[in-house]
């Protein structure tokens, strides 16, 4: 019979189907969540931006970082978003 115990116990010698080990790895572009969203998204995101850099709230070299940054979300060739897939069995029972 296979239960909770069964599982927590092969997965804690790292064995059976619910062993610890990255199974997947995908790499997509901001815009994988959709054009309207990316956009929306990166715009605010350049306004927070310009307005502390305004205000004198930030560091120096900060808001050139910032612009890099920003100039990588909109480049679609460069992904922004991984998703990791991590098989395993996690309880709060330690």
């Amino acid at each position: 019979m296979i239960n909770t115990d069964t599982i927590a116990h092969y997965s804690a010698q790292g064995k059976g189907l619910h062993r610890l080990g990255i199974t997947s790895v995908s790499c997509l572009s901001h815009s994988t969540m959709g054009v309207d969203c990316a956009s929306d998204h990166i715009q605010k995101v350049e306004k927070e931006v310009r307005e502390r850099e305004r205000s004198g709230d930030m560091p120096p070299g900060l808001f050139e970082q910032l612009q890099l940054q920003i100039s990588a979300l909109k480049d679609e060739s460069i992904p922004d978003l991984e998703i990791l897939v991590l098989p395993g069995m996690f309880s709060s029972n330690g």
